[in-house]
């Protein structure tokens, strides 16, 4: 598995082409319709209006969250009538829900062949710490590539930082069926390069802390283009920024490897009373 880390076909069409979002959502708009038990049948004027109510409330929500936005902002954003919003979606509140769930299914289908690489591994019962490491860096690299250097996807941001920071109903959406799982997959990748359980409290810690270092341009976007003195985080840029993320990552592996490979132990000795989670099954299918 030595290719781990070059991105497949889809991975190059991400990073050579910049996506087409609402094209994208679209997809997505069609599957809330199922959802609600509303007509699917094609790309009929009825779907565009989901699309385009989706799009809207998406950065509506995530510049001022489920509380501070109204639907009438909303439907006026999507070019539609307030009454769209509860014929397509119920309420409000049930528009939110379809507005994350198309947020967790565009991510899942943004990262799903680096996801579906790692799964791979995981299902192998093998795997060395080499490719483990690989697959990390692949991973953390395109999270940054495909989603968090992309202008387009700022009001995606937006929202989960809002999510995260005062948790509403769509965020146990967002963590069972988006978070949970990638940091369930990096998890396991830590655990291999470390050998140790990704079950672990450690484990845990240590990825989180590894994904802070890419989610940071999210909740703190404006701060580094004010640094660097750029407009914007793409292309070339982005390209340069994420062969450093690589790097981080590889050198505070092989650091946290080879510490332990000398029987020296990772964190403080002291005792902490604080229990390692509980074993949970995988959600990835």
């Amino acid at each position: 598995m030595a290719s781990a880390a070059t991105p497949g076909p889809a991975a190059a069409a991400w990073i050579k082409h910049p996506f087409d979002f609402l094209k994208r959502l679209f997809k997505f708009a069609l599957l809330m319709a199922m959802t609600f038990h509303l007509s699917s049948g094609g790309a009929s004027r009825r779907d565009r209006a989901r699309l385009r109510l989706l799009e809207a409330g998406l950065r509506v929500f995530g510049e001022k969250g489920p509380r501070g936005a109204t639907v009438r902002e909303i439907a006026r954003a999507a070019g539609q009538n307030v009454a769209a919003i509860s014929y397509y979606f119920g309420n409000k509140q049930k528009f939110y829900l379809a507005v994350i769930e198309a947020v967790v299914g565009e991510i899942r289908a943004r990262l799903g062949d680096v996801l579906g690489q790692i799964e791979l591994l995981r299902r192998s019962g093998g795997g060395s710490p080499a490719q483990a490491r690989a697959l990390l860096q692949a991973f953390l690299r395109e999270v940054y590539l495909r989603m968090l250097s992309r202008n387009e996807a700022t009001a995606i941001g937006q929202l989960i930082v809002r999510e995260q920071l005062n948790p509403t109903a769509g965020f146990e959406l967002l963590y069972t069926r988006g978070f949970r799982e990638l940091h369930e997959a990096l998890c396991f990748l830590v655990g291999l390069v470390l050998g140790r359980d990704p079950r672990e409290r450690e484990v845990i810690v240590r990825t989180h802390l590894l994904m802070g270092q890419v989610y940071f341009f999210a909740m703190a976007r404006e701060g580094i283009l004010r640094r660097l003195g750029w407009k914007h985080l793409e292309g070339a840029k982005a390209r340069w920024v994420a062969g450093l993320i690589e790097e981080h990552v590889r050198v505070l592996l092989d650091g946290l490897a080879s510490r332990q490979s000398v029987g020296e132990p990772a964190t403080s000795p002291a005792k902490s009373p604080i229990p390692n989670p509980s074993p949970a099954p995988s959600i990835i299918p």
